[in-house]
C-alpha cells in the first residue's frame, strides 16, 4: 500500500545550484515487512498540472541502501528552476522489484517554494 505523505519543496534563486534543497531518507516497508527484493529500478517523479517537472532515478538523485531497505532522496537547487512562484504540485514514488513487479511506494502533493 502506498503511502500519501506531504513534501516541500524551495528554489532559492541567491543559492548555488549545487546547493541541497531537499534530503531525506525513506524506509521502505510493504505491509509493514521490510522488503526482501532488491530494486532494478526506482523513479521520483513531480509534475504540476500533469506535465512532469522533474524526473529522480536511481544514480540520479535516488540512492538504494539494501541494508536497512532505505532510499536517501536529494534534490539540488539546479535542478529545482522550474518553480517561478509558490505553487502546489504533486509527486509520484515508485519501485521496479528485480523480480519485474512494479510498486508504487509513496504519493502525495509539494509544496514548491521560490525563494527571492
Amino acid at each position: 500500500m502506498a503511502v500519501n505523505k506531504p513534501i516541500t519543496i524551495s528554489y532559492a534563486t541567491p543559492a548555488s545550484d549545487g546547493a541541497v534543497s531537499f534530503n531525506t531518507v525513506w524506509i521502505i516497508t510493504l505491509d509493514g515487512l521490510s522488503p526482501t527484493g532488491t530494486p532494478v529500478e526506482a523513479y521520483l517523479s513531480i509534475s504540476q498540472n500533469q506535465r512532469r517537472k522533474l524526473l529522480l532515478s536511481l544514480e540520479d538523485g535516488l540512492t538504494w541502501n539494501d541494508t536497512d531497505k532505505s532510499v536517501h532522496v536529494l534534490i539540488r537547487n539546479g535542478q529545482l528552476s522550474f518553480i517561478r512562484d509558490d505553487s502546489e504540485m504533486d509527486y509520484e514514488f515508485w519501485i521496479v522489484w528485480d523480480n519485474t513487479n512494479l510498486q508504487r511506494i509513496a504519493y502525495g502533493t509539494v509544496t514548491a517554494v521560490r525563494v527571492d
